[in-house]
């Protein structure tokens, strides 16, 4: 028997910490970001500047349609760098098959967007057109996480229990150490955003520390 299930566990901090009123606005400005990414503009900078200075760019935009509210901006570019509008879903036990939802947005600008996400960020990103497309929410989320969480390592925990479930649910297929290790460099730009001396740092200079984080997991 197949159903339909509506999850969207990217959303869940957002509703926690700006309340159920703004929802609305945070699904405008992921649409916003997703249109700006999709644009011709973006994919020529994208060949021009790199996909890690465009990983900075993507942020910066998020910035502005935000007022310079970090926290709204982590969790935007979070929302807005999803490469899925939603993913299949096999229960254990019951074997359901479902669809989970991520977001909602026209099917034009969401296919652009997902042709023009940065993919070759990291030293190891797959060859090929997608890439590491997928682990740019994992940072961003993992970012938003700690920005605003100090009471114990929420970011890490979640980060773990999104792999946990993705294993469980068998959405992706097997807990992912690369995965982790990129919501390590993501956890860390957070924590250094929280602090105001280093509030303009961006999301490149942290994505690099992901083949130090790897390198000390292989050795």
């Amino acid at each position: 028997m197949k159903t339909r299930l509506i999850v969207i566990l990217l959303f869940l901090p957002g509703l926690i910490y700006s309340g159920f009123n703004e929802l609305n606005s945070l699904s405008d400005r992921v649409i916003y970001i997703s249109d700006y990414i999709a644009s011709s503009e973006f994919r020529e900078q994208l060949d021009a500047s790199g996909h890690k200075k465009m990983v900075d760019s993507i942020f910066l935009e998020c910035l502005h349609v935000c007022d310079n509210d970090i926290s709204e901006a982590l969790l935007t570019a979070a929302l807005a760098t999803i490469p899925y509008k939603e993913v299949p879903v096999t229960f254990p036990i019951i074997n359901t098959m479902a669809r989970a939802v991520i977001i909602e947005m026209p099917d034009s600008i969401f296919q652009q967007k997902v042709d023009n996400l940065p993919s070759r960020i990291f030293f190891d990103s797959p060859m090929g057109s997608f890439g590491d497309k997928d682990k740019l929410a994992h940072f961003f989320g993992n970012a938003f996480l700690s920005y605003n969480v100090a009471l114990f390592n929420l970011s890490k925990f979640l980060s773990i229990l999104v792999e946990l479930f993705e294993e469980s649910f068998k959405v992706d297929g097997s807990v992912s150490t690369r995965d982790l290790l990129i919501g390590n460099a993501g956890e860390l730009y957070g924590r250094t955003l929280s602090h105001y001396d280093y509030k303009n740092k961006m999301p490149s200079e942290f994505i690099s520390f992901y083949k130090l984080f790897y390198i000390k997991f292989i050795y």
